[in-house]
């Protein structure tokens, strides 16, 4: 963070608290059960920050209500705030990024959706199975003796 003063009215703004302020070096902000750590770093370049944490939330949407009316919606600006959408590997992620350039990614797992008709899976499931080969398992038709080596064995001596 550039400004311990910027960065905790942003985030108090958006809900959250100031925890602890350790000089000018260090700001420690929270929500509910979430903490963000902040360090001072006053030559950081927003627009070039890799600074970032995922945050996994219950509920996306309530995490980050009033985010958009109060955060830009700049795809590159800073700051800016995109609203959650599902991602195609099942998480539903809201993307913030303060003005300082830290990304904070906030998400909820998604289930993927579920055929609702399972009436048929019986009968995929049998088809699936009778599409091998034939295999028997029995005991009835294992061989009575066990099977020859392919080579003889070495001698010694």
């Amino acid at each position: 963070m550039r400004d311990i003063d910027v960065t905790a009215a942003f985030y108090e703004a958006l809900g959250f608290t100031r925890q602890r302020r350790y000089d000018r070096n260090y700001l420690v902000i929270a929500s509910g059960w979430m903490e963000l750590h902040f360090f001072q770093h006053p030559e950081c370049d927003p627009l070039t920050s890799i600074a970032g944490a995922f945050i996994r939330v219950d509920d996306v949407d309530a995490v980050t209500a009033g985010f958009a009316a109060l955060v830009p919606a700049d795809p590159r600006g800073t700051p800016r705030f995109l609203p959650a959408v599902v991602k195609p590997w099942g998480m539903k992620q809201a993307i913030l990024v303060d003005p300082d350039g830290n990304l904070v990614q906030f998400g909820t797992l998604e289930l993927f959706p579920i055929q609702s008709d399972r009436s048929t899976a019986p009968a995929l499931c049998v088809s699936a199975l009778s599409s091998r080969e034939p295999v028997s398992t029995s005991l009835e038709n294992a061989p009575s003796e066990p099977p020859k080596p392919a080579h003889p064995p070495a001698k010694s001596g």
